[in-house]
């Protein structure tokens, strides 16, 4: 026998549009598929309802609910951003010199605060110039200053060195070692800036090795004093 059969199934009328089924008579849902479906999502709304906490956005004063687990105080990315356009600092570029502005939460590097755009702090990082080559015997000649030298003479660090020409290889050609000098890595992106903007005030190439020699040989006497006063 067919369980549509009348002996095994009843009628019912749904709760909420009145519609009439057939059900089976063990079932108990009072509602049918279309009026469960709605039930069932308000029910769910209502549920996430209660995991949100209503804001108020700073920027436009409008209502919108957040999670409680994260509480924002923008509705929108257009707020949020409209917001922040206030906060923006003014710089100039140090290669092109134009002016730019920048989120002042973003000043956390030298590429961000000094320069409009990536391209111009490669620019002046890395023109072709700057960087190519460094001489015949490059690897033996930088291993031996470090070994002389085995750490960085402006922080005192002892990993990640790099050997600095005191007055740059493409403006001297001078790979002695009177000319070189170990820097960490930070320490060297770091004394770059200073470099350059020796040459770029007009400094003789003498001038430059003996400015910026004077510079780092202090600070690696500094360090030789440190070193002994531990030893001792």
């Amino acid at each position: 026998m067919s369980h549509t059969d009348k002996g095994y199934t009843r009628e019912r009328v749904c709760a909420d549009c009145g519609r009439i089924d057939a059900i089976r008579k063990d079932s108990k849902a009072t509602r049918c598929i279309n009026c469960a479906g709605r039930a069932n999502q308000k029910y769910a709304n209502a549920i996430l309802a209660q995991k949100k906490n209503t804001e108020i956005c700073v920027q436009c004063g409008g209502v919108f609910y957040s999670p409680k687990s994260n509480h924002k105080k923008h509705c929108s990315p257009a707020c949020l951003e409209k917001t922040r356009v206030g906060l923006k600092v003014k710089k100039i570029c140090k290669q092109c010199g134009k002016a730019f502005s920048i989120y002042a939460s973003l000043l956390k590097t030298n590429a961000t605060g000094n320069f409009c755009t990536r391209g111009c702090y490669e620019e002046w990082m890395s023109d072709a110039d700057y960087t190519s080559g460094r001489g015949s015997r490059w690897k033996r000649i930088s291993r031996d200053v470090i070994k002389a030298t085995p750490f960085c003479v402006l922080c005192g660090a002892t990993s990640r060195l790099e050997v600095h020409h005191i007055a740059p290889y493409r403006l001297t050609m001078d790979n002695s070692k009177e000319n070189l000098i170990p820097l960490c890595k930070k320490c060297h992106t770091q004394f770059e800036y200073m470099t350059r903007d020796v040459i770029r005030a007009g400094c003789t190439d003498e001038h430059i090795k003996l400015i910026l020699g004077n510079i780092l040989e202090t600070y690696k006497l500094a360090h030789l004093a440190c070193l002994r006063s531990i030893n001792d």
